[in-house]
């Protein structure tokens, strides 16, 4: 007679199995739990990190100079370290100030400034902020930010504060200010100025209407002057630069100046092709006190 069921050695080897799954799933669930447990703290110092920041900007915009009366090196209660979260108390934070070595990254804002032709240095117009994190000892997030002199208006910034107004101006495009008052506006409102929008050629490119052939450049420059009671005064301002007429090349903007270099060259989808029995011009434009000045550079005639 066949007996049926499971043996004895059977039956150890399946609930051993069974024992061996349920300890392993127990396991994994542990792990995942514990993970995210961990994922949630960090991302809830990760918030407090943030709104610790937020705050000392908003502190600082509201105390700092131009609009406040504090300067940028005095950074009040901020500089307590380290204290407790005021919604957590678990959570430590830890605050430090400090003002790295920085440079102008534009050789733009340096032109403005002729007497100065080495590396403009910034640093005293910004400071570094790092907030640290912490919780159970020895876990810890840290963020750190960069936070500038509050700008306030062009026409109300100290004197001593020209690169401040200057980056403001370009960067935050900010509205300019009166007549006079501001660095970037050398031109006082009286007695009237005429202003002229001049476009001649630079570097070895020859006066009058240039003959290029296939890969040969032209370079030509722009400067907004106005004249002043007999006096020319040039004016920093951005130049656009378009192209007219019916013959084609490639412009590059040289960086750091008002210059254009045109070279009879055009490449589409990858070829290069040549515009060759065509005449080109190239056109200079500049905004300044809400008008837009204009000027032209001779015709380029392109040949092979």
């Amino acid at each position: 007679m066949k007996r049926k069921g499971l043996t004895l050695a059977e039956a150890v080897v399946a609930i051993f199995l069974l024992v061996a799954g349920f300890s392993i799933v127990a396991q994994l669930f542990h792990r995942a739990m514990r993970y995210s447990t961990r994922i949630t703290v960090r991302q809830q110092a990760v918030a407090i990190a943030n709104r610790r920041l937020e705050d000392i900007r908003a502190w600082s915009r509201a105390h700092h100079l131009p609009g406040g009366t504090l300067p940028m090196t005095d950074w009040g209660p901020w500089t307590a370290s380290p204290v407790q979260d005021s919604y957590d108390p678990s959570y430590e934070i830890s605050t430090e100030f400090s003002r790295p070595p920085f440079y102008n990254p534009c050789t733009r804002f340096e032109l403005v400034n002729p007497l100065a032709p080495d590396r403009v240095d910034l640093t005293a117009y910004r400071t570094q902020v790092t907030v640290t994190v912490g919780w159970g000892g020895s876990e810890s997030v840290r963020l750190t930010t960069f936070i500038c002199v509050p700008t306030g208006s062009l026409s109300e910034a100290p004197a001593p504060r020209p690169w401040l107004a200057l980056m403001a101006y370009w960067m935050l495009a900010a509205p300019p200010s009166p007549a006079g008052t501001s660095p970037l506006d050398p031109v006082p409102a009286s007695p009237a100025a005429t202003y002229t929008l001049v476009v001649s050629p630079a570097g070895t490119t020859p006066s009058g209407s240039p003959v290029i052939h296939h890969e040969e450049s032209v370079t030509y420059e722009a400067q907004l002057v106005a004249a002043v009671s007999g006096t020319n005064v040039n004016l920093p301002c951005r130049i656009r630069w378009a192209s007219l007429g019916p013959g084609a090349g490639t412009m590059r903007y040289i960086r750091g100046t008002n210059r254009i270099e045109f070279t009879h060259r055009v490449v589409l989808n990858g070829l290069v092709v040549y515009a060759d029995d065509l005449e080109a011009q190239l056109e200079a434009s500049a905004t300044y006190r809400g008008r837009v000045y204009r000027a032209s550079s001779p015709r380029i005639v392109l040949v092979p």
